[in-house]
């Protein structure tokens, strides 16, 4: 089954791949996509906080990955998920058959994370050479929560989780598979692939909102240097990073030592970054807090040489 022609989906494959298949309800979205609808109404007693990023370094579980990225921000925000919408542009020469399989990647996850679909865009276009993927999320938080969240200080603490280099580790072992059976064991390129399962920091952000956090960031491009680099002008403010206490995995370091690139400038969705005003437990209900420096007013004269660094590392490999 091929879309003959460039534009929208006709109506029956709208209704086929994507609306028939919405399975999620909030009830602070009060509609649901339809044909001939422009807008989605939405409404919540909370304040509405939005993020929208596309996906566009790999073409590998697209449909899920851009849908992590985004509610992953959402967290960062310390704020509950509800909806989003998703825009996908497919290349003139691709099948309907590849938009479906991008299209299930997206609802499932939705599903997975209790968030509905408001709306967005679907069309065959000579625009791209490959699917891309753009969503906005939208998340709900309490307006006494937002407003009472503490400020940041010279000496607070900064956190990440889990492990840094997982997103950027995932795509490259997929779209490199070949070339890394040189120098990862079948077993570390299952690894590797699995990665995709830890990329979602939703419950990194729940398991310490009741902390004492100043603010939270997702570590996406430009990996951790560059979510710092972020937060430092942010903040007026710069860090401190303790060189050695970098949480990596053994497969992340073999990937970025062979394609000689720094895993602390690989897209690290899957790892927040959090500042705090107290000090966090080393791990809570399976996830791994890693103090890796302090806010200072000083430069670091470490790792931090070039704040101004936004290119990912990922860049250099695909």
């Amino acid at each position: 089954m091929e879309q003959k022609n460039n534009g929208k989906l006709s109506s029956d494959l709208l209704k086929k791949i994507i609306f028939n298949n919405i399975e999620r309800k909030r009830k602070e979205v009060l509609t649901t996509p339809a044909i001939g609808q422009d807008c989605g109404i939405i409404r919540s007693d909370d304040l509405i906080c939005v993020s929208t990023d596309p996906i566009t370094a790999t073409t590998e579980n697209i449909g899920k990955l851009a849908v992590i990225i985004n509610l992953n921000d959402i967290a960062a925000a310390m704020a509950e998920p509800f909806g989003v919408t998703v825009t996908i542009l497919m290349p003139s020469h691709s099948s309907v058959e590849e938009l479906e399989k991008i299209s299930a990647q997206v609802l499932d996850e939705c599903l997975n994370n209790n968030v509905q679909v408001i709306g967005g865009h679907t069309e065959f276009t000579d625009s791209v050479n490959k699917p891309i993927v753009s969503i906005t999320a939208f998340g709900k938080i309490n307006m006494h929560k937002y407003l009472n969240r503490s400020n940041p200080k010279l000496s607070s603490y900064i956190y990440v989780t889990k492990n840094l280099g997982l997103e950027g580790s995932y795509i490259i072992a997929k779209e490199k598979q070949e070339e890394l059976k040189e120098i990862l064991t079948d077993s570390e390129i299952q690894e590797a692939h699995s990665y995709i399962k830890l990329l979602s920091v939703t419950k990194d952000a729940n398991l310490v909102k009741e902390k004492d956090i100043c603010l939270m960031h997702d570590i996406t491009e430009g990996g951790l240097i560059g979510a710092l680099s972020e937060l430092s002008e942010n903040l007026k403010l710069s860090y401190e990073l303790y060189d050695k206490q970098m949480p990596l995995t053994q497969v992340t370091k073999k990937i970025c030592e062979h394609f000689k690139i720094n895993p602390l400038k690989l897209i690290s969705s899957g790892s927040m970054l959090i500042i705090s005003n107290e000090k966090l437990p080393c791990e809570i209900d399976g996830i791994k807090y890693t103090l890796i420096g302090q806010l200072t007013q000083r430069k670091s004269e470490k790792i931090l040489q070039n704040q101004n660094i936004v290119t990912d590392e990922i860049y250099r490999v695909l």
